[in-house]
């Protein structure tokens, strides 16, 4: 059965208020005995907005409010995708809670997501984003920050691994890991041994830098106290 990597670019980070002004889906059939797979479709629209982009995000995506002339209006984009969804057994995508947060309200989504952050089995060392992810497998983007690239990207990534591996670590359950050290202490560590250094994010609601990983890999130790929370999205 075919996957499709998914990927947005939008007007701001919250789901709630921002618009997504480019869409990108590329199906592909993984190949269950070898780290390659055949890219079936691509679709990439930009998607016309009647509120144009900021200053800030024209100058991280290059997408100007002109540009939407080229796109799709937002009732075609999802329909083409809900199409292609339709017609696919997984979605992956890279930190695929912000990119379903915004496809979600749009398209009826039945069939497992799976997300790359957690899903693939990263080098010790290696950063989250993808951006970082591409410079360790030295796979070129073609345009950060782009949809339609970053789909490309991320397909790159994927053909290196095993598609069986990245299965069995999508079904592990996810553990949240808390860094447990006071704002003092961690400013006084080395830089290669803070939280950000190991994946961790920082979370401005509840203050607290966190690390979501597989279950299959709590074998990892930090040069930090931590707290293990399952369960948790």
């Amino acid at each position: 059965m075919s996957a499709t990597i998914i990927d947005v670019e939008t007007t701001g980070l919250d789901n709630g208020q921002h618009k997504v002004i480019e869409i990108s889906a590329l199906t592909f059939e993984p190949d269950t005995d070898q780290p390659r797979g055949e890219i079936l479709n691509l679709f990439s629209t930009l998607v016309i907005q009647d509120v144009a982009p900021s200053e800030e995000i024209t100058r991280i995506t290059g997408i100007k409010h002109e540009h939407f002339s080229l796109g799709m209006r937002p009732e075609g984009a999802w329909l083409m995708l809900q199409r292609i969804l339709d017609n696919t057994g997984c979605i992956v995508a890279h930190n695929a809670e912000f990119d379903i947060g915004f496809i979600k309200p749009h398209v009826n989504i039945k069939v497992p997501v799976i997300d790359t952050m957690t899903a693939i089995p990263l080098p010790k060392g290696c950063g989250k984003s993808l951006r970082e992810i591409c410079l360790m497998h030295r796979v070129r983007s073609i345009g950060e920050h782009r949809a339609f690239a970053d789909c490309i990207a991320l397909y790159q990534v994927l053909m290196l691994y095993n598609w069986q591996t990245i299965l069995e670590r999508a079904r592990s359950p996810i553990v949240e890991i808390v860094a447990d050290l006071s704002y003092d202490a961690m400013t006084a560590m080395p830089d290669d041994k803070k939280p950000k250094a190991f994946g961790f994010r920082w979370n401005p609601e509840r203050k607290i830098w966190v690390l979501k990983i597989p279950k299959c890999d709590l074998s990892a130790e930090y040069p930090f106290q931590t707290i293990q929370q399952e369960g948790r999205a």
